[in-house]
C-alpha cells in the first residue's frame, strides 16, 4: 500500500529545505546554502534550455549581481 503526502511549496522553498537536511554531509553555511539553493532554483527554471545556455544564463554577470544584492554580498 502507498501512500502520498501532498505538501505545498515553492522550488526555491524545496531546495533550500533539501539543503537544510542534507546540510550535516556537506556542512555548509547558512549563506552558502541560500546561494546554492538559488543556483538550484535557476538551473530548474532554465531545465529546458539547452546545457551551454543554461550554464550562461546561470552564470552570467547579471546573475552574479542579483545574488549578491539578494543576499547582501559585497
Amino acid at each position: 500500500m502507498e501512500k502520498k503526502i501532498t505538501i505545498k511549496t515553492t522550488p526555491l522553498v524545496y531546495f533550500r529545505q533539501y539543503l537544510t537536511i542534507v546540510n550535516p554531509l556537506y556542512k555548509l553555511s547558512s549563506q552558502a546554502r541560500d546561494i546554492l539553493a538559488y543556483l538550484l532554483y535557476l538551473d530548474y527554471n532554465y531545465r529546458d534550455l539547452d546545457e551551454e545556455t543554461k550554464s550562461r544564463l546561470i552564470l552570467d554577470y547579471d546573475s552574479k549581481v542579483a545574488i549578491s544584492n539578494e543576499y547582501n554580498i559585497s
